[in-house]
């Protein structure tokens, strides 16, 4: 538009000059260009201040065109920085709510934490309960101990040994001596079994001599001594171990049958048996031998 002034002035300008030198050749037209040339002043300042007005305008359009345009020449920053501003208030308004969250969570954590601890203290009673229970319980047992200990360290003196009847003691032994039923070996293990004791073992000549002076002398009495386990070694059932004494007859090692596995004491020494064969009994308490 600024331009298109200009062209109009230079026009304009251009053909009042050929007005003037048309006019110069004729005398008679001398006032009248004398009224032209004042008339074209005041036109040339008229069109000036149109085109100042013009110009005036044209930086006022542009002006208002940059405001109102966005000319985009970073979109992420620009348009970020247009949305963030844009949404700002929704942003403080969910800071807030976070925060009045944040506070709820806490307050509940600090009731979680004080809801276990009286649980812990419920529970810590109920354990001292129990713990003071043991320890009554404990403080008894001791006591208990402490009289056993005391009557044992008292020695012999103050101790009554309890002896199961029908038992007589040979030595520093207690033995029982079957002689009215007939059992086999494996029948007269439970009996003694069930009376405290077990199947009887000698540990050596002298204990023999004193056993022959209890029992008949021509029957036969079953002895806590076999092989069952069908190898070559003879066991006292009432220790375990393998059996370290023998007093057998003489020229007959395997007693009367040749393959019995149980040991038996008759006529004063010691033979070998049918485990099945019935027979009386002799038991003793301890389980040393």
């Amino acid at each position: 538009m600024f331009n298109i002034g200009i062209y109009i002035l230079y026009a304009f300008v251009g053909s009042n000059l050929y007005v003037m030198v048309k006019s110069q050749n004729n005398n008679d037209f001398w006032e009248q260009d004398n009224f032209q040339d004042a008339n074209i002043n005041g036109k040339l300042a008229l069109v000036w201040r149109k085109l100042e007005n013009m110009e005036k305008m044209q930086k006022e359009t542009l002006e208002n065109r940059d405001r109102t345009r966005c000319v985009v020449t970073d979109a992420p920053i620009q348009c970020g920085a247009f949305c963030l501003a844009a949404l700002n208030p929704l942003y403080n308004d969910m800071d807030i709510q976070v925060n009045t969250l944040n506070k709820s969570l806490a307050i509940q954590n600090r009731m979680l934490a004080k809801i276990n601890t009286v649980e812990q203290w419920d529970k810590s009673n109920q354990y001292g309960e129990q713990l003071k229970g043991l320890a009554e319980l404990l403080k008894e047992t001791q006591e208990k101990l402490g009289r056993i200990e005391a009557k044992i360290n008292a020695g012999p003196a103050d101790t009554q040994e309890i002896i199961p009847t029908g038992f007589e003691k040979i030595g520093s032994r207690y033995f029982y001596f079957e002689d009215t039923t007939r059992l086999d070996w494996l029948d007269a293990r439970d009996n003694c079994r069930q009376k405290g004791a077990y199947l009887a073992s000698v540990q050596n000549q002298e204990e023999l001599d004193a056993i022959n002076g209890k029992v008949h002398p021509h029957s036969y009495y079953w002895l806590g001594i076999n092989k069952l386990n069908y190898n070559d070694d003879y066991v006292n059932v009432a220790s375990g171990k393998p059996t370290t004494f023998f007093n057998m007859w003489p020229g007959l090692p395997n007693g009367y049958t040749g393959n019995g596995h149980c040991m038996a004491l008759g006529g004063k020494l010691m033979s070998k048996h049918e485990c099945d064969s019935k027979m009386w009994f002799i038991c003793q308490l301890d389980s040393i031998v």
